[in-house]
């Protein structure tokens, strides 16, 4: 749709799929709100996913990037 309409699209499935990738299971695992709950972030988990969508909108959108502050950046 988005192409289609030609907007910005963010593919945050794939992104938080490269993401979780690379930081390992074990690390995943201490993102998920209790034991065994793979679909629910906690705190630490919610700010990392919110972190990665806001690199993502700088790079796919990045007129807006001066607007954007990802914690923990040096920007």
């Amino acid at each position: 749709m988005a192409e289609e309409l030609n907007l910005p699209f963010i593919d945050l499935h794939g992104a938080s799929i490269a993401h979780h990738n690379k930081i390992g299971r074990e690390a995943s695992m201490t993102y998920n709100f209790k034991e065994g709950d793979k679909t629910h972030f906690n705190k630490k988990g919610a700010e990392a996913i919110a972190n990665l969508l806001l690199e993502e909108l700088k790079t796919i959108v990045p007129e807006l990037a001066a607007y954007v502050k990802v914690a923990g950046s040096a920007e």
